[in-house]
């Protein structure tokens, strides 16, 4: 009912605006709601309710009369996370909800958080026994498939910060699992991007038939869709022959496993692709802490058909082009300082080198000229492949996303750290670092005395690369930066040392741990850029060069030598000092802040900003930042 309101309320709104009400009511019933708004699954016997979106008393209430009317007496389980934003109190609300609950004839109510403790003692002291708090979401998943009888029903809502959407993903897949694998393909489920598509595509069948084959289990399927969102990268449309995407999502809480079906999925489309009537292409492959997203598109245009994980470039003949060694770097923060620094010590191994960044495109330290900017990636290193070059690039969330990674081949991924940025184009932090992990999904396993293998350079203090760690191509190898500052690391790290900051630059007296080279007499680590942050891109730069065979001596002088790009801590002005630095996330700014106090001897003043309409939401977080407060 209460989406119903808002239906009235949109109809009534494009009535004033002088939209027809025919019209207004036809483009009503053709429009399909958001994803995790009373979405309702049938999966085998059981019904879920997927309200996950977000939550607030009236909310709840809402949703569970709408959901007591749908289930026609049938039993009705309401799983729900903390309720947000109430103020201080908080506590009382949550437990009037409980009391409500416990007089509204639901069968049990099973919650998580440490708000919803209140709601549940508040609901079993008003006589509903069956009200039960959850340690997290994963004991929920258990207790919710246990209790949701054959027929039953399941609601699951809670506010946006408790993330119920990963309960309701994960309890499609436990009640999936007692499903015929093409019973499964049917179920009806909204992926990532909501088309809500339950048919199933012949080829995609059968190529998720023959995954499961490869696992000799199961597959944890939930979901499978027609998804336009790639249409829209080729030029075509939704009725287009050429472009047709196709996805699945599959929830799986075992890494290894998770690592088995990425693993295996590329291998089939590989194979799949050397077929001469192949129809499917690999666009994407999102692996979260609990799930798999893959995407294919089918009959593709010939220019954009590769086999993951070697680009094959059809203008020559077939045959694959010459590989430069390259590096990609990604992160939140300091992807175009480190890019930079890595690229002036990778010329000291006297090859051609480009460096591509968000500040411009560089060969051997010289900007390139607009017109060759425009060469495709392709082109370019094939030409540095050629020549024996190397290649330093700087790599956005949104271009991994799109499947650069399965193109570039890089042989050593770097990785800054993770802070909120791009959730206009991601939504979730979690769908973020999916993004990222992508690049790190497309290291090289197989190695041999003609190659380097592949390497991981991680920041051991972030606990993103943590995550990271878990998704490697089997015999990667890991090399660990970070500053104990920023936290206690997650697993020895391999290089470390003590800041000092000045006007003129940053040093870091190194001491390292079992690197696959010896630092010889090389004891500090010197960058002409301001602050603890580039320490860090320093120490990222310095082991990403070791890995690719650059002496530490040579390494730490290129590095001591470049400048920094601008807008780094970059002062423009003595007296009184005025810096400008590109913080365009809170925790970014945090730390430039924390350097500017670290120099300041009188007083600071900021000015911040987040300019565009991109991920309007971290302004707020950025103001806090700024606060003199903090």
């Amino acid at each position: 009912m209460h989406n119903l309101g808002n239906a009235l309320a949109a109809i009534g709104a494009a009535i004033a605006a002088g939209v027809e009400v025919e019209r207004a009511l036809d483009r009503l019933r053709r429009a399909r709601p958001t994803s995790m708004r009373f979405e309702v699954h049938r999966v085998g016997g059981r019904t879920l309710i997927d309200d996950s979106y977000n939550a607030n008393p009236a909310s709840v209430r809402a949703s569970v009369a709408s959901a007591l009317e749908l289930s026609q007496l049938r039993p009705l389980v309401v799983c729900l996370g903390d309720l947000a934003e109430l103020g201080p109190d908080a506590g009382a609300h949550h437990a009037e909800l409980g009391r409500w609950l416990a007089q509204q004839g639901v069968h049990r109510v099973l919650a998580t958080g440490e708000r919803t403790r209140a709601l549940v003692d508040a609901a079993r002291s008003e006589g509903l026994p069956t009200a039960e708090h959850l340690p997290d979401p994963l004991a929920l998943v258990e207790r919710a498939r246990e209790a949701t009888p054959d027929g039953g029903m399941c609601l699951v809502k809670g506010s946006r910060v408790a993330e119920m959407e990963r309960v309701a993903i994960s309890l499609r897949a436990e009640w999936a699992r007692g499903l015929g694998w093409r019973e499964r393909l049917r179920v009806r489920a909204a992926c990532v991007c909501g088309c809500g598509f339950d048919e199933v595509d012949g080829g995609l069948a059968d190529l998720l038939e023959q995954l499961e084959e490869r696992l000799g289990a199961p597959l944890p399927l939930t979901s499978v869709c027609r998804c336009a969102r790639h249409n829209e990268a080729v030029g075509g449309d939704d009725a287009s022959p050429h472009t047709r995407g196709l996805a699945a999502d599959l929830a799986c809480r075992d890494d290894r496993l998770r690592q088995r079906i990425v693993t295996s999925w590329i291998e089939l489309l590989a194979a799949h692709n050397r077929r001469p009537d192949a129809a499917l292409v690999p666009v994407r492959v999102e692996l979260g802490p609990e799930h798999v997203h893959l995407d294919v598109d089918r009959h593709l245009p010939p220019r954009l058909w590769f086999a993951p994980p070697t680009f094959v470039d059809l203008g020559n003949g077939g045959r694959a082009p010459a590989a430069p060694l390259t590096i990609g770097v990604t992160g939140t923060n300091g992807k175009t300082t480190t890019t930079t620094l890595l690229a002036a010590a990778l010329r000291t191994l006297g090859r051609s080198t480009l460096a591509v960044t968000t500040v411009g495109s560089f060969l051997d330290g010289q900007a390139l000229p607009d017109a060759d900017r425009r060469a495709s990636w392709e082109q370019r290193l094939a030409e540095l492949g050629a020549r024996g070059g190397a290649a330093a690039l700087e790599l956005t969330s949104d271009a991994l996303a799109n499947g650069l990674a399965e193109r570039l081949r890089c042989r050593i991924a770097v990785f800054t750290n993770l802070s909120r940025d791009h959730l206009h184009s991601h939504g979730t932090v979690e769908r973020y670092l999916a993004a990222k992990a992508e690049l790190f999904l497309h290291l090289p396993t197989d190695t041999d005395a003609r190659d380097l293998p592949g390497t991981a350079v991680l920041n051991g203090c972030d606990p993103a690369c943590a995550l990271l760690e878990e998704v490697l191509p089997p015999g990667t190898r890991v090399l660990r930066y970070g500053l104990r500052a920023r936290g206690a690391p997650y697993a020895p790290l391999h290089l470390t040392g003590e800041v000092e900051l000045g006007w003129r630059g940053t040093t870091v007296a190194l001491e390292s741990r079992d690197l696959p080279t010896g630092l010889a007499e090389c004891r500090a680590l010197r960058t002409r850029a301001v602050g603890e942050v580039h320490a860090e891109n320093a120490l990222a730069a310095f082991l990403a060069a070791l890995a690719a065979g650059v002496s530490a001596t040579d390494a730490a002088r290129a590095i001591a030598e470049e400048a920094p790009p601008p807008g780094r801590f970059e002062r423009i002005a003595h007296a009184p000092a005025v810096v400008v630095d590109y913080a365009h996330s809170p925790d970014a700014l945090r730390r430039t802040l924390s350097s500017a106090r670290a120099l300041c001897t009188g007083r600071l003043w900021v000015v911040v900003g987040a300019g565009g309409q991109r991920d309007v939401g971290k302004r707020s977080a950025m103001g806090r930042a700024a606060s003199p407060t903090r």
